[in-house]
């Protein structure tokens, strides 16, 4: 069982299931276009440019001018928005080497605005831009070879132009390059160099980054093991509604691992991750309803979340057996010297055995009754007892119902008096049975009650 979360996620996961849909996303396009053309719209506004202002220049071979008068078609600025138009001025501009112009031109072609959209052409001016120094380009030339698309699978390719967009300052290709040294083929494994530069990212916000170097503190993987550090990275991502990281970040509360054990902190972010569909978190959220382990205990609450697990494990076809997860998740918490959860990791073992027989099963019951029921815990006393039993060591679970009965157990009670009745690991003695039958039947156990019936009936 892993010590620590993570739980669901290598870092290897999550770069697969997360990074893909971020780094991959039209928007990264263009957002550097809006904020190309926000600086244009200062300039003009500083020295009085208009659209018909660049047009003039334009015609007359000005590549700055043709980039400019690009943008205005492309957002519309002093002129009838127009993609064709855009595309047109910009590769005019682009063709006398216009470093912007040949990224925004790589953008049109990726999406088909105002051109027919051809990815090839887009990799060929993104290729153009990047070697002339453009940091974005760079970033979306390292994309195409990390992901293999339009062009063939490279991840040293890969790795080279992140690394050069990296230098620049480009927080997605520093997580990216991180991403390369913390293990792709092609690329020599350097966990320190993949921890430095999602260092770099993390602390420029991206949130990738954030929830990687998190990864790393916690698994102590290129980087000194600090639980507090993978807490405080986590906590970035989680706050920003990453629903891994808040289901970690409550994990790491329950668990007190980094941070001060906290089951109503615990339950406030499982809460945030079951809302999303989080499976673990809404079976935690469960078992925190069950237990009263930060809430109050509300059995109704509890099965709630318990069905919403199950029923998001079912929907859209997901087979996925959670009892991996349940049996881990209930080891953790057992771990924690928690003597109800201790009981009721016993009680699901011994469920187990019961419709399996299988032994193994049997034992890990025996093995969770007996650290509760060292706690004091009435019923894994009781129940323990009771496997004593099964094994016929009459004297240990005679032993283990006389600490059961002696808290009350009733079920303990009757079956104590039993042993006396029939001399099971104790000397027969007939007024000791009567005792605990009494007992028993005063607290409603039927058994017990038809025992004394019978008894003073002879």
């Amino acid at each position: 069982m892993k010590d620590f979360l993570h739980c669901n996620f290598s870092i290897n996961m999550y770069i697969c299931s997360k990074i893909y849909n971020r780094t991959m996303n039209k928007k990264n396009h263009i957002i550097k276009i809006v904020w190309l053309f926000a600086t244009i719209c200062v300039s003009a506004t500083v020295f009085g440019q208009t659209a018909d202002d660049y047009r003039v220049l334009a015609e007359k071979g000005d590549a700055e001018a043709q980039n400019k008068l690009g943008f205005c078609y492309y957002y519309g600025e002093g002129v009838v928005q127009d993609f064709t138009q855009a595309a047109y001025w910009w590769r005019k501009a682009a063709e006398q080497r216009n470093v912007e112009a040949q990224y925004c031109l790589g953008v049109c072609y990726e999406n088909g605005d105002g051109v027919t959209q051809n990815f090839a052409k887009s990799v060929h001016w993104y290729r153009k831009a990047a070697m002339w120094g453009d940091a974005d380009a760079q970033n979306k030339l390292g994309n195409c070879y990390f992901y293999g698309e339009r062009v063939p699978q490279n991840f040293a390719q890969a790795k080279f132009w992140y690394a050069q967009a990296a230098w620049q300052g480009v927080s997605d290709a520093q997580n990216m390059l991180g991403v390369c040294y913390y293990g792709v083929e092609g690329v020599e494994q350097n966990l320190a160099l993949a921890v430095y530069w999602w260092r770099k990212a993390a602390e420029q916000g991206n949130v990738d980054a954030q929830y990687n170097l998190a990864s790393c503190y916690a698994e102590g993987k290129g980087v000194t093991q600090d639980l507090v550090q993978a807490v405080y990275w986590y906590r970035k991502v989680a706050e920003q509604g990453d629903v891994d990281a808040q289901y970690n970040v409550a994990e790491c509360y329950y668990f007190g691992k980094g941070a001060i054990q906290d089951f109503a902190q615990a339950v406030d972010w499982y809460r945030k991750a079951a809302a999303q569909g989080h499976i673990g978190a809404q079976y935690s959220l469960g078992f925190c309803y069950d237990f009263g382990k930060g809430v109050k205990q509300d059995s109704t609450q509890a099965e709630r979340w318990y069905s919403k697990a199950a029923e998001q494990n079912a929907a859209e076809g997901v087979t996925q057996d959670l009892t991996p997860f349940i049996i881990d998740w209930q080891y953790k918490v057992a771990q924690q010297d928690e003597a109800d959860v201790q009981y009721s990791t016993g009680v699901y073992y011994y469920s187990d055995y019961y419709y399996s027989e299988n032994e193994l099963d049997f034992k890990d019951a025996v093995y969770w009754y007996r650290k509760a029921a060292a706690q004091g815990y009435a019923g894994a006393q009781y129940s323990l007892g009771f496997c004593y039993d099964l094994m016929q060591d009459f004297a240990k679970a005679a032993y283990w119902y006389r600490k059961a009965a002696e808290q009350g157990e009733a079920f303990a009670q009757f079956e104590l008096g039993n042993c006396y009745y029939y001399g099971y690991g104790v000397i027969k003695d007939k007024q000791q049975a009567v005792y605990w039958y009494r007992k028993a039947a005063e607290q409603g156990d039927v058994k017990a009650q038809k025992r004394l019936e019978k008894i003073d009936g002879k």
